[in-house]
């Protein structure tokens, strides 16, 4: 038979460790750019679809305002041509100038 000691008893213990994550994405940007702002925090849950980083839009802004600036004088250089085309059927109709010009 055994005598009965009372003692402390540790109800924890302390081992070194590494957690990893079920799963791991990973995040790539569509475009390049410069990061404007970070829209979420360090540990928080984010779903497919949510908004993580804003890059800066003021060069993209820039090139569609560049391209638009050259679509529209496309468009007047094609518009001109067009007066200019049914000008000269109509003088060639006329006799007025030779088929060469027209």
């Amino acid at each position: 038979m055994a005598k009965v000691l009372e003692q402390p008893v540790n109800e924890w213990d302390e081992f070194t460790g590494r957690l990893e994550a079920p799963e791991t994405v990973e995040v790539r940007p569509r475009v390049s750019g410069q990061i404007d702002q970070v829209a979420f925090t360090d540990g928080s849950v984010v779903k497919k679809g949510d908004l993580l980083f804003q890059i800066d839009p003021r060069p993209f802004q820039s090139e569609v305002r560049r391209l638009e600036a050259q679509l529209q004088q496309a468009r007047a250089v094609a518009s001109r041509s067009d007066s200019e085309a049914q000008r000269g059927e109509r003088l060639r109709s006329n006799n007025a100038i030779s088929a060469e010009l027209a």
